[in-house]
């Protein structure tokens, strides 16, 4: 049978494409649904919408975790938001052929510096674990406040509570699950796995961090701080990355492209470290790094921003000196079913559903 759903216009291919109306598009229960089907039919998710309307991060991050497309209609055609590309038809956008017009956006909106950023911290099996930490800390130190509210869609309806999210949690295991969190200046999607030696969550989202005029290195001291406080506070990081960018006051994007982000800060989690059998004090003699953490292995934190290099090659240079075999060996956690750990892999759509059966962990 093939695929139906409300949201599907027609396939083109091997495309399924929804036409969505409205000014904003945003992570809604139908949306999310109509990933769901075309994914579980073998079909790419393609959301077709007019050229005005805006984004929100976390839907433009859910589409593109599925492999999905984000397509404008504006007078003159198609506009493939990936690199602002016209076409003047749908099913020459889609199959691949060149674009024989130029697109021209109006001005961008890039009155703010954004950070990107990705948490993973991993429980112990144990009764009173509590989620939702990283979370309440990353909205803390990047955008300056609480958590208000989370949900399994946008928008998130249900006041913040950590008792209630990690109940729901339980609720749903061993299966995964992907929720929303929401405050004022950050959005975020937590993913919760159940692996062979606990619970991995990872936080993904972004936050407003300032005016566009702020100087890189203060949102590098920012973004490494925020890091630094989830290493302090939850029974063990493992790995954390921020990047910055400038973008909306509002974190919305619309069809243009977006500009390159810059990497300010990394967190390597004290299995990592451990893995890795670096000479901390070295790493802190060439590199802008500092321990935090309880456990007698810390974590490091490392800051790119600020250094002589440009943030990109110290990175790369950070990378190379930790070597990428080791990498490799460090974030390969064992998880339910042998897959690799570390880091948000990917998008499992049907975790977004709360449900109220499912063992506890």
């Amino acid at each position: 049978m093939g695929f139906e759903h409300p949201l599907l216009e027609r396939c083109v291919g091997r495309f399924a494409c929804a036409q969505l109306g409205g000014s904003v598009v945003a992570l809604s229960e139908p949306l999310v649904d109509f990933m769901v089907g075309a994914v579980k039919h073998g079909l790419v998710p393609v959301v077709v919408s007019p050229g005005g309307p805006r984004w929100t991060w976390l839907a433009r991050f859910v589409l593109d975790g599925v492999g999905g497309r984000r397509i404008g209609a504006v007078s003159a055609g198609f506009v493939d938001a990936r690199d602002g590309a016209l076409h003047e038809d749908l099913e020459a956008l889609l199959s691949g052929q060149p674009s024989v017009r130029a697109y021209t956006p109006g001005p961008a909106d890039l009155d703010a510096y954004q950070a990107t950023f990705s948490v993973t911290v991993h429980y112990p099996p144990l009764e009173a674990a509590t989620l939702g930490r990283p979370g309440e800390l990353l909205a803390l130190h990047l955008a300056g406040g609480p958590l208000t509210a989370w949900g399994p869609y946008e928008p998130a309806t249900l006041d913040w509570d950590r008792a209630a999210y990690t109940a729901a949690v339980r609720r749903r295991m061993p299966a995964d699950l992907r929720l929303v969190l929401v405050g004022d200046g950050i959005q975020m999607t937590s993913l919760i796995k159940r692996t062979r030696t606990g619970v991995e969550e990872t936080v993904s989202g972004v936050a407003l961090l300032g005016p566009a005029s702020m100087d890189l290195a203060v949102v590098g001291e920012k973004a490494a701080d925020a890091l630094a406080a989830v290493a302090h506070e939850v029974p063990l990081p493992v790995l954390g990355t921020v990047t910055a960018q400038l973008g909306a006051h509002d974190l919305m994007s619309a069809l243009t492209p977006d500009p390159p982000p810059v990497p300010v800060a990394a967190l390597i989690g004290p299995r990592a470290v451990r893995s890795m059998a670096r000479d901390v004090d070295g790493l802190g003699r060439d590199f802008a790094v500092r321990t935090a953490g309880k456990l007698r292995v810390p974590s490091i934190v490392a800051t790119f921003a600020g250094a002589a290099l440009p943030p990109w090659d110290e990175a790369q240079r950070f990378a190379e000196a930790l070597g990428s075999e080791a990498i490799g060996r460090a974030f390969a956690a064992p998880r339910r079913g042998g897959s690799g750990g570390g880091a948000d892999r990917g998008t499992n759509l049907e975790g977004v559903i709360v449900e109220t059966k499912g063992a506890r962990w």
